[in-house]
Formats: C-alpha cells, sequence, structure tokens
C-alpha cells in the first residue's frame, strides 16, 4: 500500500509557516494526553510506533519521539504491534488483565466522593493534624446510611 503525500502549499499568507512553528514537542504531548484519556496510551503508543516504521523511521528515533510525547517504550510498542498484526483487533484488545467488571462505590455515590474528598482537606487543613484512615472511613460509614436512608445494622465498622 503506497501513500503519496504532496507538500501542503502556503497560500501566501504565512499559514504553513505559522502551522510549522507551532507544531512543537510539547503540543503534541498535549494531544496525546487528549487522545490517551479516549483510548488509551497503548492504542496511541502502536498507531504511532506502526505509522513512523512505516515511514521508514528507525527505532532509535521512535523511541525518542515517544519518549518526549509521553507515550509507551519503543520496545512495547512493538510487541503490542506484533500483537495486533499476528492476531488481529480481538487479540489486542484482550490484554488478559481483566478489566472493570461492575461499578465501584463512588461510580454508584459520585456525592460521597466528593464529601469525603472535602472532609480529608478540612481535616489536613486544621493545626492539629490528627486526621487518620479511620476517621474518614467513619464519616464516610455515616453520610453512606444518611444518603441512602438505611440503619446500620451492626454497630461496628
Amino acid at each position: 500500500m503506497e501513500i503519496e503525500m504532496e507538500d501542503q502549499e502556503d497560500d501566501g499568507n504565512g499559514d504553513e509557516m505559522e502551522f510549522k512553528m507551532k507544531v512543537d514537542g510539547p503540543n503534541i504531548s498535549d494531544m496525546f494526553e487528549l487522545c490517551k484519556r479516549e483510548c488509551g496510551s497503548r492504542k496511541l503508543s502502536v498507531l504511532i510506533y506502526m505509522i513512523l516504521r512505516y515511514l521508514g523511521h528507525n527505532w532509535r528515533q521512535i523511541d525518542d519521539i515517544l519518549h518526549q510525547i509521553g507515550a509507551n517504550q519503543c520496545k512495547i510498542a512493538h510487541k503490542w504491534a506484533l500483537t495486533f498484526l499476528d492476531g488481529g483487533c480481538d487479540v489486542f484488545d484482550d490484554d488478559g488483565r481483566g478489566g472493570k467488571h461492575n461499578d465501584g462505590f463512588y461510580d454508584q455515590f459520585p456525592e460521597l466522593e466528593i464529601q469525603a474528598k472535602a472532609f480529608a482537606v478540612e481535616a489536613c487543613s486544621q493545626k492539629s493534624a490528627s486526621f487518620t484512615a479511620v476517621d474518614l472511613a467513619k464519616y464516610l460509614d455515616e453520610q453512606f446510611y444518611e444518603i441512602t436512608q438505611t440503619s446500620k445494622v451492626n454497630a461496628s465498622l
């Protein structure tokens, strides 16, 4: 498969030069971070790795680029690229780590997460700073039963 690319012509307004000046490591890294939120760094790293290999870049150049933008190392990207090429999408997606099978506590009670964080910040900002994890657990326990309007069967934490 051949890709034919023509150089972007400058329209006389200097847009191409301005674009080239703006495209730098930090901006590319920021774009990588935005995309990583949606599909994860592994898939993006493999995509970038495969494109750069296809375009003829060597291992060291690719590793430097991946490192600059915060992607996986070339060695890892190569391993996953081989997994994709040998096994297809299903094998690539199944990394054997299980994944999230059900909602977590804070997924079901997001308001409790916000309250717990506020409680911890307030307790830690006091001069005595005697805040412990047990204090947080007791606070969450009280708030949980208040929100769900249920009563505790066993009085122990």
